[in-house]
């Protein structure tokens, strides 16, 4: 049975009860501008009753706040997670495929102003323009102005390219560092939310922060997350997270990714010092998974893209010997080849060899056989072991861009130097090898067409400070977009450009620039058919992927944005709602305070006023 001061009792309770909800919607209010902060709730429940030992039963005791809840939709957080994931994925490879695309017009600027085939157009309108009179030294002067003008834009744009990709990979660098920062800062917010909640506390605050963490985690790549709780009820929750299937987080404990510099070239035209990632544990870590998202996945497929064009074959080879041959391969033709010509690496049934050379040998039939001198012995036979360079990367990125340049550079310059050492220049002396490749020195190299045994490892010497030596003899595969240049001595004197087609014939004589003339129309030199035609597919690819990704971003901006909406309706503080509440609590405060009052005056008329 209650006491006769029991009333007290009730109305202590119920004022406890509603300071703490007008706290907990002052809590509310503060948070109002807090990223992540998830509205609280306090839960009310009448007290146990005491038995009243009379007929009319139970009787009351008051209220109790049971708990105080995170108003949280762990589904939203899911979904909003995956959908920051897309959206920064594809935000990233907007930003890197318009830079790529601004490099295919106009390298030293912002605003597209000159595309290269618009270049290569003004070059041929000015060879046309010669075929009318070759003797204008004006008209010949314009021909190599233009002629610069279009390798000096080739140079520019891959050598932008390659700065992209050193740019990406120093990104990938720092978005590793931010992984392993937040899963540090994760592990550490874990383990206070234990301390407090595994003696019945709540840690509703220290949640809504690993809850940003995540947020900003799922930015750089995709997570899942799990909680477990314990099985007995007793001891602190389990808690992990993974990215790429591997547990990133566990609990207290975090994996960290690590960085490892390439010691060997993917594609001849790489950055130097890409980075690979693999887990400080020693597990490596796919760079290739379809399932990394976010950021991370959009840098690696812009740094490594290569549209699934890497190299593969067949790999021979005898255990003991420091040689491997590759026959099959998907690449025979110099113009495509990209793979390093030196400091390479073949993969081959999970083994990787490293090469410092090779031999190319072509047979009667066309077929290549490809020699790799290695830096190590075999360690076991090899026998029609599939092989490959580098991976498959389904995205047209950097190296793909890089390639598509140096096959135009490869096959447009050993067509148009061939028709020009046929001809013969105003002195009656036969054509230079228009375009060339040109050392630090200056100093322009000859080229080859030879089909069959070149190797690859005797072209290209350079001196002690890293110039070319000249006077070598080189093939087509050494020219790029990054070196790609008119030959120096037609450079300095525009009559040595081969115009005439017959030794000794007359000044005017215009077979032979008639025919580099022809040469823009050539429909069989590309598959896109003319030179014109390859570079203006190779343009309106990039402004495509270009246009796609930044279409994509802002459509999965506009997702994430209602995914967001319909997680802040849950957990969101609404300040007008919140309001209401502090006038309903302060209202059911001050009736407290009125039972309060009336029980002191009922106890002061019984002790006081009453003769007992």
């Amino acid at each position: 049975m209650a006491s006769t001061f029991f009333g007290i009792d009730i109305a202590s309770s119920g004022m406890k009860t509603y300071q703490t909800s007008l706290n907990t919607t002052a809590h509310n209010l503060a948070n109002v501008g807090t990223k992540g902060y998830s509205r609280q709730t306090a839960n009310l429940s009448a007290s146990l009753p005491l038995e009243s030992g009379s007929t009319y039963g139970m009787i009351g005791t008051g209220v109790d706040v049971l708990s105080i809840t995170r108003q949280r939709n762990e589904y939203y957080d899911t979904k909003y997670r995956i959908s920051c994931s897309v959206q920064a994925q594809y935000e990233t490879q907007s930003y890197y495929l318009n830079c790529i695309d601004r490099y295919f017009y106009s390298a030293d600027s912002d605003t597209k102003t000159a595309s290269i085939p618009d270049t290569f157009d003004q070059l041929y309108t000015s060879i046309t323009d010669l075929t009318s009179d070759p003797t204008d030294e004006t008209k010949r002067t314009q021909v190599v102005e233009d002629s610069v003008s279009l390798t000096e834009q080739l140079n520019n744009t891959a050598n932008y390219l390659q700065k992209l990709q050193a740019e990406t990979n120093t990104q990938i660098a720092n978005t590793v560092k931010e992984i392993n920062s937040l899963a540090e800062r994760i592990c550490s917010l874990t383990k206070q939310i234990n301390s407090l909640e595994v003696f019945g506390g709540t840690a509703n605050d220290l949640r809504d922060q690993r809850g940003v963490l995540l947020d900003d985690l799922s930015a750089y790549c995709n997570i899942e997350t799990k909680e477990i709780e314990p099985s007995d009820g007793v001891g602190y929750n389990q808690f992990y997270v993974y990215v790429n299937g591997e547990v990133l987080v566990d609990t207290t404990i975090f994996n960290t990714l690590t960085l490892q510099e390439r010691q060997e070239k993917v594609n001849d035209c790489d950055a130097d010092g890409l980075y690979d990632l693999s887990w400080s544990n020693g597990q490596p870590f796919n760079i290739r998974s379809s399932k990394l998202g976010g950021t991370l996945q959009a840098l690696f497929e812009v740094r490594d893209g290569n549209n699934g064009e890497n190299f593969t074959g067949k790999a021979n080879g005898v255990k003991g010997d420091k040689t491997l041959t590759v026959t099959g391969a998907n690449c025979e033709d110099f113009y495509l080849l990209n793979i390093p010509a030196s400091d390479g690496k073949i993969e081959a049934e999970g083994l990787s060899y490293r090469y410092e050379s090779f031999d190319v040998a072509i047979d009667a039939d066309g077929n290549y056989t490809y020699t790799f001198h290695l830096k190590e012995e075999l360690k076991r036979d090899v026998t029609d072991e599939d092989m490959k360079i580098g991976d498959v990367v389904d995205k047209r990125g950097v190296p793909y861009y890089m390639s598509q340049i140096n096959q135009f550079v490869r096959t447009f310059s050993s067509r148009f130097n061939e028709v020009h050492n046929a001809g013969y220049d105003a002195k009656s002396e036969a054509g230079l090898d228009y375009f060339n490749i040109v050392s630090h020195a200056d100093e322009d190299l000859s080229f080859t067409e030879e089909k069959t045994n070149f190797t690859f490892s005797s072209v290209l010497k350079r001196d002690a400070d890293g110039n070319v030596i000249p006077g070598q003899t080189a093939n087509y595969y050494w020219m790029t977009g990054l070196n790609i240049n008119v030959n120096s001595e037609i450079r300095n004197d525009c009559n040595l450009i081969a115009c005439k087609g017959e030794a000794g014939s007359g000044d005017a004589e215009k077979d032979n620039i008639t025919a580099l003339m022809k040469l823009k129309d050539d429909t069989k030199m590309f598959l896109h058919g003319t030179p014109d035609s390859f570079l203006q597919v190779l343009t309106s690819s990039v402004a495509v992927d270009s246009g796609k990704a930044e279409t994509f971003s802002k459509s999965q901006t506009n997702i994430l944005k209602a995914i967001d909406n319909q997680r802040t309706s849950v957990s969101g503080v609404d300040e007008d709602e919140e309001g209401a509440d502090l006038v309903k609590f302060q209202n059911m405060l001050f009736n407290q305070y009125k039972v309060l009052s009336v029980m002191d005056e009922v106890f002061n008329k019984l002790i006081n006023e009453t003769a007992v």
